[in-house]
């Protein structure tokens, strides 16, 4: 009898693994530690399928260190997931939500486990962090969830009005409302929970039945020193959503304990990785086994072995070595301190188990770092020995010898003022507090400390967005990107001017500055307004978009609440539990999105392939370059461009002509050769030799000759006849060809 209780409880216990923050590709380049953040988390891997046999996997995001993770990064990501989340393990839960809404990223609208393609042993469901968020509409997350190896939701649409929708699980028994909420910026998040436009839909009432509600949760916990009142969220402020667990990432200090707050409990699992050394993340690392049965829950937390052994030390010179005035003497202290600290280090390694040495071999070298205080707050400061060259004396025992010694930055001294009796110890100069977390904030204080640093055709706030994805999100083409598409937009908006106006007049020097600074101060003037709005530049049309799909749904769009919305809830056989609720329709339906965050048609600025060639449009717009007109053989041609890659005869006697028609191909180029000569086909019959450009002496234009003319690709067609016989303008504007096609190109966008 007792068996067919355990067995009949075991039927109806939910067991999950939890983990966060994993950071895979940490250090990867490295050749020692480039593997530490693949081998923990297929340690949690292998302790979800072998272990504790668990039901699934929950993950609270930044599986990745990078935005945009490696090549090498990625494949052995999917191997590893591939292995340990495939298999013919049969599910022992059904879902009873609608996957459409729940996945709406997905390509097929299911979670991975109903996909009868694929043989899923343990689901992960998962949300992204900071570090994997959708920049661009897209995460890496994103292809993962394509092959079927996660299940990815908890995405953000709109910041107008967030409607968290529950993954409906139920075992035996058990009922499980899972919530997710991927990473948002926190000032916006901050302002979402303040202005109440984020709601919670909860499930129907199962009779007899609790829900027990999950969220996972990826941002910063409370504010941090340093930072602005509004980055981050509070406790307090998920209270009276109804919720009973949280599980909250994006924090690497370890907090497996659960932690009551306003009506719930937090679980915060920390990082599986030491992606820093500061005294809050080199606590143990863990990973805890979530055990639910009905309304109650345990939490089982179990140390990771495969962690990287830490040893750290902060010494005070002018304390423990106060008499050691001369760089030697310093130098042989610090030796000495290191050698108790590697001591310590082997101590922990002698205590790795065999099999986890096998299985990781680079383990035995440790982490370590001895943090020193070189000041001396009633002497001169002792003298610092070369960090580098110091710490490569411990290369083959440490895996960190570049940062084994760091220097502590000088702490503020505080002392009375002396004209003030009893005065109360406050400091004589505040010390401000430096926010080093947001790059943004420093590239702005470059931008505005003076008007000199201001750019005259960038847009500040967007060059600040593209640093900001270079140096946070890894994108590495980011800064490159915007700045071409800002140039770019530009000269579209310069040739629009032209059209409207003066064809000569907008080419004058400071007409093209006038021009180019009216159109940045736009940028800036959109961007701002976006930004009181709430919404970033990455936005754009989301928010309207998403107010069209509701409106095809029948949605409303409630702003300022924090009501409750009910959802009907399925059991295994898809009968419904009971009538739909009519404030279901309330909830905004992003299943029509085919990829997350993309809700609307991008306007295509790039150049098109026959379209004006960047470097040409820029020199034109700087008018610094004078263009000189080739001597061709034949009326039929104009020579527009002289050396385009800046090398010798081959690229300086490349010609290109203008073509009216639009029937542009693949360059050709015409090159001098005593040997060998160039010719074009004719068309429909006709046939006309290739223009030979003329080895003499160039004749020079003349001012009214200095005309924008484009350059384009050569066709593979006969020019017609009508633009050959075109000539340059002499004194108004240029030719007609050219500049319609200018306009039919400006006009795109």
């Amino acid at each position: 009898m007792a068996s067919a209780g355990n067995a009949a409880s075991s039927s109806s216990t939910f067991k999950f693994l939890i983990t966060t923050d994993n950071h895979l590709g940490f250090q990867e380049r490295d050749s020692r530690r480039g593997n530490d953040s693949f081998t923990t988390f297929e340690e949690c891997l292998r302790a979800a399928r072998v272990e504790h046999d668990v039901d699934a996997i929950l993950l609270g995001g930044d599986l990745f260190h990078d935005n945009k993770p490696s090549l090498g990064c990625f494949a052995r990501t999917t191997s590893l997931l591939r292995t340990y989340v495939l298999g013919d393990k049969p599910i022992a839960f059904s879902l009873l939500s609608d996957p459409k809404r729940n996945f709406p990223t997905h390509p097929v609208p299911l979670a991975n486990f109903q996909d009868p393609n694929i043989n899923v042993a343990i689901p992960i469901f998962m949300i992204h962090g900071n570090h994997d968020d959708p920049v661009g509409g897209t995460s890496s997350i994103d292809i993962l969830a394509a092959n079927g190896l996660v299940n990815y939701f908890g995405q953000v649409f709109s910041l107008d009005d967030i409607v968290v929708e529950p993954i409906l699980l139920k075992k035996g028994h058990t009922y499980v409302a899972l919530y997710g909420l991927g990473n948002v910026r926190d000032e916006r998040l901050h302002r979402c929970f303040r202005m109440k436009k984020l709601r919670f839909v909860h499930p129907k009432p199962v009779k007899g039945r609790l829900w027990f509600k999950i969220l996972l949760l990826h941002q910063n916990r409370g504010v941090r020193g340093g930072s602005g009142e509004k980055n981050g969220i509070f406790e307090n402020m998920l209270a009276g959503f109804g919720l009973d667990l949280v599980i909250w990432g994006n924090e690497h200090e370890q907090q497996m304990v659960p932690t009551p707050s306003e009506g719930f409990d937090v679980i915060q699992p920390g990082s599986t990785i030491l992606t820093s050394l500061s005294g809050q993340e080199c606590n143990p690392k863990q990973y805890g086994v979530l055990e639910v049965r009905e309304g109650s829950y345990r939490l089982t937390p179990f140390p990771l072995r495969s962690v990287r052994p830490v040893v750290r030390r902060t010494v005070e010179l002018w304390r423990e070595n106060p008499t050691g005035r001369t760089l030697d003497a310093v130098e042989d202290f610090l030796r000495r301190v290191i050698e108790e600290m590697i001591e310590e280090a082997e101590e922990q390694i002698s205590r790795i188990p065999d099999d986890v040495l096998a299985f990781h071999p680079s383990i035995k070298f440790p982490l370590m770092r001895l943090s020193v205080d070189f000041t001396d707050p009633e002497s001169t400061n002792f003298p610092q020995p070369n960090i580098n060259r110091f710490g490569q004396q411990y290369m083959d025992v440490v895996v960190n010898p570049g940062d084994l010694l760091r220097p502590l930055k000088p702490k503020p001294v505080i002392r009375r003022l002396p004209s003030v009796p009893g005065g109360d110890g406050t400091m004589v100069v505040p010390v401000p507090l430096v926010n080093t977390s947001d790059i943004r904030t420093k590239v702005a204080e470059v931008f505005n400390a003076n008007a000199r640093d201001a750019c005259t055709l960038l847009s500040e706030p967007e060059v600040s967005a593209a640093v900001y994805a270079f140096a946070e999100k890894g994108e590495r083409d980011a800064i490159d990107e915007r700045i071409n598409e800002l140039l770019n937009k530009c000269q579209k908006s310069v040739w629009k001017a032209m059209g409207r106006g003066d064809a000569e007049g907008i080419l004058m020097p400071d007409s093209i500055y006038t021009e180019v600074v009216r159109y940045k101060q736009d940028m800036n003037k959109r961007y701002a307004e976006a930004t009181r709005a709430g919404d970033a530049s990455e936005q754009g049309q989301k928010g309207q978009l998403q107010e069209s799909h509701g409106k095809a749904d029948g949605a409303q769009t409630g702003f300022g609440r924090t009501d409750f919305m009910i959802v009907d809830a399925f059991d295994e056989g898809g009968v419904p539990l009971g009538a739909p609720a009519a404030s279901a329709s309330l909830t905004l339906n992003a299943a029509d999105c085919t990829v997350q965050g993309v809700c609307e048609e991008e306007e295509d600025d790039a150049l098109p392939e026959t379209g004006l060639e960047r470097g040409t449009l820029s020199a034109l717009i700087a008018s610094a370059v004078k263009q000189d007109q080739e001597t061709t053989a034949g009326p039929a041609l104009h020579v527009v461009a002289a050396s385009r890659n800046g090398g010798g005869k081959r690229h300086r006697d490349e010609v290109e002509v203008i073509d009216d028609d639009e029937d542009v191909d693949k360059p050709h180029s015409v090159q001098p050769s005593a040997k060998k000569g160039v010719r074009r086909k004719a068309a429909s019959g006709a046939a006309a030799p290739a223009p030979k450009p003329t080895r003499g002496k160039r004749g020079k234009q003349t001012a009214a000759s200095l005309i924008p003319t484009p350059t384009l690709q050569l066709t593979h067609e006969l020019v017609p006849e009508e633009l050959a016989s075109q000539r340059p303008a002499t004194k108004q504007g240029m030719p007609q060809g050219a500049l319609n096609f200018l306009s039919k190109w400006a006009g795109q966008s």
